[in-house]
């Protein structure tokens, strides 16, 4: 083998992922005997879930160890079933290859809803008693503390889920304009008074129902067109966009805003998320 192919580097616009770093490495040497082993090194191991008795064999304890929950993919109930009011509710397409989403635990409770490639989940489901899997997927859903069925299950859209949801969601939609932009990247919570009269226009045209919604607004500069998709709570009277700072930053930038007045909004932004977490401490 050469040695041009031992490593290689995946970079993250090479397959749309992260980045990672492949090694392979080839043992030629066996290993040494154990029996040569000390006897203070052999006392010193132990195996990795041992399990201790007392004398009365009633109480043990077991060496630390972390065990995951198992990766559950969304079964035919589960589509018909609970995958059916939250596709009614954002206007999923029915395209969308819902067998591909999956929780650690059922999926009427799962805290989180993850999306994979569909040979991803082959590899996984042929392989779930070899290969112990730690994480994978892009998470769609989120689950809040809200617990009725009028919030359809709880469930918001995450943010790191969002080129996949802009795709196949057609409901629950606002088109901003560039005021509404900048109003809601510069503030925790924004009022629905506030906003343009097209966008106040299409949250009344929006069912009632608390829950998440999808914020969209186009950048053009020149011959660029720069798309701007995000996430938001809709509250009784305000919205609430989930985007983390360095994305708002960003998205500040775009719109030819120098960066003194971005640090300045997100400065003000800061203090302001600070108090609404120690109002909502305090009550």
């Amino acid at each position: 083998m050469s040695s041009e192919t031992v490593c290689i580097r995946l970079l993250p616009h090479h397959q749309n992922t992260g980045a990672f770093f492949v090694a392979l490495f080839q043992k030629h040497d066996k290993t040494g005997d154990v029996s040569q082993s000390t006897d203070d090194e052999i006392s010193q191991k132990r195996p990795a879930e041992e399990i201790v008795f007392n004398e009365e064999g009633a109480n043990f304890k077991r060496a630390r160890y972390h065990r995951e929950n198992p990766f559950i993919f969304f079964n035919e109930n589960d589509i018909k079933g609970f995958w059916k009011d939250i596709s009614e509710f954002f206007g999923v397409n029915s395209s969308f290859p819902a067998d591909q989403l999956m929780t650690r635990i059922a999926a009427d409770s799962g805290r989180n809803i993850y999306f994979v490639s569909d040979s991803l989940k082959q590899i996984v489901t042929l392989n779930q008693d070899r290969i112990k899997f730690i994480n994978m997927g892009v998470r769609l859903f989120v689950r809040t503390d809200l617990r009725n069925d009028k919030d359809k299950r709880s469930l918001r859209l995450a943010q790191e889920g969002i080129a996949i949801i802009d795709n196949y969601f057609s409901k629950r939609r606002l088109q901003l304009e560039e005021h509404d932009l900048l109003l809601l990247l510069a503030h925790a919570h924004t009022y629905f008074s506030d906003l343009s009269t097209s966008v106040q226009s299409q949250i009344q045209n929006i069912s009632n129902d608390l829950g998440s919604l999808i914020c969209s607004y186009n950048i053009k500069q020149e011959n660029l067109n720069i798309p701007i998709v995000f996430v938001s709570w809709r509250g009784r009277n305000s919205l609430r966009p989930f985007v983390s700072h360095s994305s708002r930053k960003f998205y500040l930038a775009s719109c030819n805003m120098d960066q003194i007045q971005i640090n300045e909004i997100i400065d003000k932004l800061t203090i302001e998320e600070k108090t609404n977490n120690k109002k909502s401490d305090d009550a």
